[in-house]
């Protein structure tokens, strides 16, 4: 059996008539918690643009592996705060991406439960060509 996935469909307000140029400027996001984000961290919320969570991200890493070096934390006390940090990293990771696009003007246009990315872009432009095809009549 497939697993179903949550993704939200952002798609700049305006968007073209044209099917392929809809496809092109739809931006499709999966919900939930992100393995790459809790491993990764830092360089996943740079390869997402969010620059400052990444470095505030790698800022928080350097302060307790030096706040270990100088002996105000253990070793034990170090991992426990990072896993803690890199597991909220992945838990919000998704929603910071989100909330990026929303403020750059691409609103949550539609939410689409399926097995992935590319079939849910492919059942929002299927919803979105019969909006099309109504407002033209």
């Amino acid at each position: 059996m497939r697993s179903a996935n949550v993704f939200t469909a952002h798609a700049p307000p305006g968007a073209p008539a044209d099917p392929a140029a809809q496809a092109a400027a739809l931006c499709v996001l999966p919900a939930g918690f992100s393995w790459a984000a809790l491993l990764f961290g830092p360089f996943w919320l740079a390869a997402k643009g969010l620059w400052l969570r990444a470095a505030a991200l790698a800022a928080v890493y350097a302060g307790l592996g030096l706040a270990a070096s100088a002996g105000y934390l253990s070793a034990a006390a170090e991992l426990a705060v990072s896993l803690l940090v890199a597991l909220f990293v992945a838990l919000e990771g998704r929603e910071w991406a989100r909330r990026r696009l929303q403020r750059r003007g691409m609103p949550i246009g539609d939410i689409v439960v399926a097995a992935s990315e590319t079939e849910a872009a492919a059942r929002v432009l299927r919803r979105l060509a019969p909006r099309e095809a109504g407002g033209a009549a």
